[in-house]
């Protein structure tokens, strides 16, 4: 059926591309730039006359322009003219406040399927400064311009002192997950740019903590067309969703530096520096800081933050970086590139008590672990690209190294029933005297020391091409590059495990790891891109992967030594006491060939993208360990007729003065098939039992994964503040890759091995809504909705030799709603989260539970008289519905900002308070279907901390 319905597609596109060409006309396509910041003009007038001095045509430019789901950031017009007949054109465009500018156009030597030409841009020079004219009116909060969501920073009522971390959790629509990434409206913001252009890589945490929301002027959220797609003006497939950070006028020349220090109880303090050069033709950024905080909590904030987002261990981090780009020729040359060097230490004391709910009866872990990581890293990045009329060449490197110096310590025991009161030092003695009653159903005890050091370097370079033919419009593409990483380990590992009773030590061990491993990986590609018109063509690509990965373990038994010398030095003749048996040298190696046909067509209404893809994979793996050599050779291949699918309809037009005709409505559907290959080693039939509690298998054979994606998006873009998008998505995996066990309920010993499972999916409806109103449109409600059911199976046994298929299923609904009015300058915002979930399984012995969490709370921003402002959250968690009465809690939390500004608001002083009421501890507590857990970490979240912050503005005297 399928296929049936992707020919009769294929046949409808054939016939659409042929009816859409434009017989007898000629394309020719300029834009038209202000010549001091070399910045589009919208809607700058531009006239076409003939070789007798009259108007043939004229059109204002558009504003950002649209070809299927490439959206650029240009201004641009376009006249057809006759191609059969060579002559003579005049281009005349002109601008209010700015001089005309002509360009003389020769239609001549056309190709045969040549459909159109580009024309060089036509740069207007200002007439005379312009005074600037102040407009007070109600603040628009969000609009939409074609395909892209604009938020106006200037319309959000901020505590002073706020980055741009707390503007962006304001954003209706917008969710800011604790590790820094973006959502919005329910889609992943894959790059987050400042001004259009990238900053920092992917590390969205770095501009969000360090730039100052004061100097953001507006935040755009679109598709952003890839170097590729921008370079033949279609969609390439390269495309990602990205936020657009742009800053204010007086902060797009010169220098902005923010700079802020502090110190709070706890014996919490913070420090960081940020500078930020920025030109028409280049960005310099600097940045510096050093903290113990390890929190992302700001008063006064509307965010996802729930008591058990309290983050875990002491923390200390210093880091630095420089991130630069600069752009030359008129911006068809850039250089771009950053380094980040990044020093972090943990401290973390973590105790865990776990109930394992198994068929045969509740099993009981109490496990206690002390660690202290550090970690060094330094990381480049560089990126030189050029683009010309019918050449586009980009070169890229990056190089990091990090090296870590790890150290732990762990106490574990299992019992058969439940202990009432447990903690490390009864597990280090229970073998004393003073701990008989703590014996009881005592299963198997742990100790563990470990210390581990290393480094891992990892190098990347690659060189991609792409060309236009003048005579076709037709293009070709390749790229070719590799990648190097070296990781080397040495671990030492001290560790007792007693089973029972049985107070002699059934395992002891003092060993050394030593674990060089390195890799390279060798890609190259090449494409061919056939134009049939403007809105049509078909893309043969054959991509290659050479891959050759040597990893190797080898273990010393440092205890068979006469001198074990001092733990985590080596002994002199360590190399003597090599366990061959449980030491192994392996070698794999992955050609993988993929080979897929890209057709796209686009009009106005409607446009899709249908991708068949081949896969095919040559993989082996010679592993050597104990003295016998094992050969696994695995050759396969994946074929998936729509792997890549895009399909769009856009409807409900409105007309713009400067865009033109734009939807503001839009039906996507997408599918997307992505194949996955099992981990060779997995499929060596040794046993490694290095580790008595957990031992894995292998086993003689596994399928390759298959995840299947497919999501249908409906999206309204008003322009009147309004916005609401539907997201339908189901996910299916075939034959997913799973790691099961069986579990020995006498010893507590887990053998593992791998699986292919089938019966594991998630289907889902997600609705997103925001919506400005009243009459000086002092309301904002933002509600992100959300049904999901998910059916996930593994393999579990207990005390029987084949593990059987278990199947866990879930439902969870989910609503987030916000409301915020505000007046003037002061702000209060109301907010309620509502999560409920049912949990039941296949297990005959189960039992099913429903649980839900209501968090509810206000917040408010208000500005105060004498230059104060006072921002503040209260919100209560509560969650009810559990078994165990622990887990229904209730916890009130208050956190408040008083602020102070200073010398015309350059200096800001701010005292923040998190958890006033005292009411959070350092317990969190988890449950689903496995288990249910309570973690005890050595973080308090009740802190104060004051703060300084100074900011400052150096601006060109001659601009």
């Amino acid at each position: 059926m399928l296929r049936r319905i992707l020919g009769i597609t294929f046949v409808c596109w054939l016939c659409l591309s042929v009816s859409a060409q434009t017989k007898g006309k000629f394309e020719i396509e300029g834009y038209v730039y202000e010549n001091l910041g070399k910045t589009p003009l919208q809607g700058a007038m531009v006239r076409l006359i003939g070789a007798k001095g009259a108007v043939i045509d004229s059109m204002k430019t558009t504003g950002r322009i649209q070809t299927g789901s490439v959206v650029r950031n240009l201004s641009r017009y376009i006249f057809y003219v006759p191609r059969n007949v060579e002559t003579n054109y005049i281009i005349e465009a002109d601008a209010n406040g700015y001089d005309p500018g002509y360009m003389e156009v020769k239609i001549k030597d056309l190709g045969s399927r040549e459909k159109k030409r580009e024309l060089p841009v036509i740069y207007l020079t200002r007439a005379r400064q312009l005074q600037e004219v102040t407009v007070t009116a109600s603040k628009v909060k969000f609009y939409h311009k074609l395909d892209t969501l604009i938020y106006d920073a200037s319309a959000f009522q901020l505590a002073e002192g706020s980055m741009l971390d707390v503007l962006v959790a304001q954003l209706p629509g917008v969710e800011v997950k604790d590790n820094g990434q973006i959502f919005v409206n329910g889609k992943f913001v894959e790059s987050l740019l400042l001004n259009g252009r990238d900053f920092f890589g992917k590390d969205n945490q770095l501009m969000l903590d360090n730039l100052g929301a004061y100097a953001v002027k507006d935040i755009s959220v679109y598709e952003r067309a890839g170097k590729q797609s921008e370079f033949y003006g279609r969609d390439m497939g390269d495309k990602d969703f990205v936020m657009d950070v742009r800053l204010k006028k007086e902060y797009q020349h010169g220098w902005m530096v923010n700079l802020e220090g502090g110190g709070g109880t706890e014996e919490r303090y913070m420090g960081r520096a940020f500078g930020l050069y920025f030109t028409p033709y280049s960005q310099v950024a600097f940045f510096g800081g050093i903290n113990n905080v390890n929190d992302q909590r700001k008063p006064g904030q509307n965010t996802t933050w729930t008591p058990e987002s309290v983050p875990k261990g002491d923390q200390k981090v210093r880091q630095t970086g420089i991130d630069y780009n600069v752009s030359f020729n008129k911006s068809k040359t850039q250089l771009q590139g950053n380094a980040t060097f990044v020093q972090m230490t943990d401290n973390s004391v973590v105790g865990t008590e776990r109930t394992n709910l198994l068929p045969s009866g509740n099993t009981y872990d109490y496990q206690y672990n002390r660690a202290r990581r550090r970690t060094t890293e330094f990381k480049q990045f560089n990126l030189f690209s050029t683009q010309g009329k019918y050449i586009w060449s980009q070169l890229n490197e990056r190089v990091n190294y990090t090296k870590y110096e790890n150290s732990s310590s762990y106490s574990a025991a299992t019992f058969d029933e439940e202990k009432q009161a447990m903690n490390r030092e009864i597990i280090d003695d229970i073998y004393s005297e003073a701990y008989v009653d703590q014996r009881d159903g005592l299963m198997n005890r742990s100790l563990q020391n470990n210390i581990q050091d290393g480094h891992r370097l990892d190098a990347f370079l690659q060189y991609s091409n792409s060309f236009k033919f003048k005579k076709n419009s037709d293009g070709l593409n390749y790229s070719f590059g590799g990648q190097y990483i070296e990781e080397k380990s040495d671990l030492f590992k001290d560790y007792t495990i007693n089973y029972g009773d049985e107070s002699t030590a059934a395992y002891k061990q003092n060993e050394y790891y030593n674990q060089p491993n390195k890799s390279y990986v060798l890609k190259a590609n090449v494409g061919y891109m056939y134009r049939l018109d403007e809105s049509d063509y078909i893309q043969p690509e054959y991509y290659f992967t050479h891959q050759v990965r040597d990893k190797d373990s080898h273990r010393y038994l440092l205890d068979r030594l006469e001198e074990e010398g001092i733990f985590g030095s080596l002994p002199a003749g360590y190399q003597s006491v090599l366990d061959l048996d449980n030491s192994f040298t392996s070698r794999y190696r992955d050609n993988t060939h993929q080979l897929s046909v890209r057709m796209s067509h686009w009009t106005k209404r409607f446009s899709f993208t249908v991708t068949p893809r081949v896969y095919i994979f040559d993989q082996s793996l010679d592993y050597r360990r104990g003295g016998k050599r094992h050969r696994v050779n695995r050759n396969t291949a994946s074929f998936a007729l729509a792997s890549w699918t895009e399909m769009m309809y856009r409807f409900a037009f409105k007309d713009d003065p400067f865009m033109g005709s734009q939807a503001t409505q839009s039906l996507k559907l997408s599918y997307l098939i992505t194949p996955r290959t099992p981990d060779l080693a997995h499929l060596v039939p040794v046993k490694d039992a290095i580790d008595p509690l957990n031992i894995y298998e292998g086993v003689e054979s596994l399928d390759n994964e298959r995840l299947h994606n497919i999501e249908l998006i409906w999206a309204m873009q008003s322009r009147n503040a309004f916005n609401n998008t539907l997201m339908l998505g189901y996910r299916i995996t075939e034959s997913m890759l799973t790691r099961g066990y069986s579990y020995d309920s006498k010893t507590g010993v887990r053998t593992i091995r791998s699986y292919n499972t089938n019966g594991n999916w998630n289907r889902f409806i997600n609705n997103t809504l925001s919506w400005q109103f009243g009459g000086k449109k002092q309301f904002v409600l933002s509600s992100i909705s959300r049904a999901e059911q998910s059916h996930m199976s593994d393999m579990i046994g207990v005390d029987v030799t084949k593990p059987v298929k278990s199947t866990v299923k879930n439902w969870f609904l989910t609503e987030n709603l916000k409301l915020d009015w505000q007046l003037g300058k002061q702000k209060i915002g109301l907010r309620a989260d509502v999560i409920w979930r049912d949990t039941r399984s296949t297990r005959e012995d189960f039992t099913p539970f429903q649980a839900a969490t209501l968090n509810y709370g206000v917040t408010g921003v208000f500005k105060l008289p004498a230059n104060f402002g006072l921002s503040t959250d209260l919100t209560c968690y509560t969650r009810r519905g559990y078994a165990d009465n622990a887990l229904n809690t209730t916890d009130v939390v208050w956190n408040a900002r008083l602020s102070y500004t200073a010398f015309k608001g350059r200096w800001v002083f701010m005292l923040d308070g998190f958890d006033i009421l005292n009411r959070l501890s350092n317990v969190t507590y988890g449950v689903n279907a496995q288990a249910r857990t309570v973690t005890y970490t050595n973080v308090l979240p009740r802190y104060a901390m004051l703060h300084v912050q100074y900011k400052f503005n150096i601006r060109p005297k001659k601009r």
